[in-house]
């Protein structure tokens, strides 16, 4: 598979070396590095083909013929070089980010306000529009600063960052990464530490549905944690609810190095009621996989309407 190489490492390393510390809050998104363009996997990198643990007494049916990944946001070198290491031939990439973000010379930035959630309560089309517009404005600059986030509030609010100056040679969108890479992808736009709106829903179980049987998801967020393992579940849920426990499938997704969806954080945390909501969720679409036929002929938003509260 060809192997598109987007930014030296030798400007990288001086581009470094030329950053400054900043200790400030904003009120507006900053622009943040998700990865630097390097060969190494993402953070949280998994695939449902993973031995697991000894430790993970768990009902296994079924799981090694998912052809999931499951990650950190990646790079652009870093995806060829997981993709490499699984030697895939097809991959749908599955982008379950709602936060504006892309690619400055294949490293992946963002754009982070508080509680990652710069663009909550935005539709679709109105993400797509800002994500473009914050993106254009890139490619019109030679040179931008990017944050590097050192340190954070516990209910997420930026304190610190290094800022790395960065030429600017090549922006891309994560859509036009796909298309350059000859992958399928698709767009899930989930908000974090949250569960999938019934569109977002119906859009995924679509997207499974048209899938060829052996060809790989790469599912990511931007830290490979909560939304990553949510979708992980989800895809399990709609392949093997029917013989396999709903606590089985959470605990051997946390296995595999996702996150543990039934710890829930403390109540005085901001996180605290999306995270009640997305477990209640979640036993909810275990129960719709249970009930529907193999097809998916039902919705998940006509099936849940008739959920009580």
């Amino acid at each position: 598979m060809a192997r598109c190489t987007i930014l030296s490492s030798t400007v990288v390393v001086i581009l470094i070396a030329m950053s400054a510390y900043a200790y400030a809050k904003s009120d507006r998104p900053l622009l943040v590095i998700d990865m630097e363009d390097t060969v190494a996997l993402p953070k949280k990198f998994r695939t449902t083909a993973d031995p697991l643990p000894r430790s993970a007494h768990v009902n296994q049916y079924g799981l090694d013929q998912l052809h999931v990944i499951g990650s950190a946001q990646f790079s652009a070198e870093s995806l060829q070089q997981a993709v490499q290491q699984l030697k895939l031939q097809k991959m749908m990439i599955v982008d379950l980010r709602q936060e504006s973000h892309g690619y400055l010379n294949g490293n992946a930035v963002s754009w982070y306000g508080q509680h990652d959630a710069a663009n909550e309560n935005k539709t679709a089309a109105q993400i797509e529009r800002d994500e473009a517009k914050r993106l254009q404005a890139l490619r019109e600059k030679t040179n931008t600063t990017v944050n590097l986030i050192l340190d954070k509030t516990e209910d997420g609010i930026i304190l610190k960052t290094k800022r790395v100056k960065f030429p600017v040679y090549r922006i891309l969108s994560e859509a036009d990464l796909a298309k350059l890479y000859n992958y399928d992808y698709h767009r899930m736009y989930v908000q974090d530490f949250h569960a999938p709106s019934p569109i977002e829903v119906d859009k995924f179980i679509n997207v499974v549905k048209t899938r060829a049987s052996d060809d790989w998801i790469y599912f990511h967020c931007r830290g490979g944690s909560g939304r990553t393992t949510e979708l992980m579940v989800m895809i399990d849920m709609m392949k093997n609810a029917k013989c396999v426990s709903f606590e089985d499938i959470l605990a051997r997704q946390t296995a595999l190095g996702g996150k543990d969806l039934t710890e829930l954080p403390p109540e005085d945390s901001y996180k605290y009621a999306a995270a009640v909501l997305r477990l209640a969720f979640l036993k909810n679409f275990y129960r719709y996989c249970q009930t529907v036929d193999e097809n998916f002929s039902l919705s998940w938003s006509a099936w849940v309407r008739d959920v009580p509260e």
